[in-house]
């Protein structure tokens, strides 16, 4: 199967809008995925670190090849433990084709986690 650079271009697009929409001293932080949680850019490392991240283009990384696979739940999991302690106007943005089939966890355990 080819490679879609498409999706790529999309969720790059995407990230780039979040960081340029959104006010410059609000604290986010980042999880990119994959097949398995592959960088996690938390609050401190901000959007400097996260901007640098994409403009070396990971979407080259060959482990990004297809058939893709997707692991939103333990990104999801992942992205929760960034959030700790959780607080009123927390919130996650996700990037995702929706699937998983790559994931440790199960869809449950994420809803567990976020109550």
């Amino acid at each position: 199967m080819k490679r879609r650079p498409g999706k790529w271009l999309i969720a790059r697009e995407a990230l780039n809008d979040l960081l340029a929409e959104t006010l410059s001293d609000l604290p986010i932080a980042m999880i990119a995925f994959a097949g398995r949680v592959r960088e996690v850019f938390d609050f401190s490392q901000g959007r400097s670190a996260i901007a640098k991240w994409l403009n070396e283009d990971p979407g080259q990384d060959p482990e990004l090849g297809h058939p893709a696979r997707t692991a939103l739940f333990d990104s999801i999991l992942a992205g929760v433990q960034l959030l700790q302690p959780i607080q009123a106007g927390d919130a996650a943005y996700a990037i995702t084709d929706g699937g998983d089939d790559a994931s440790l966890a199960s869809s449950v355990r994420p809803k567990k986690a976020s109550l």
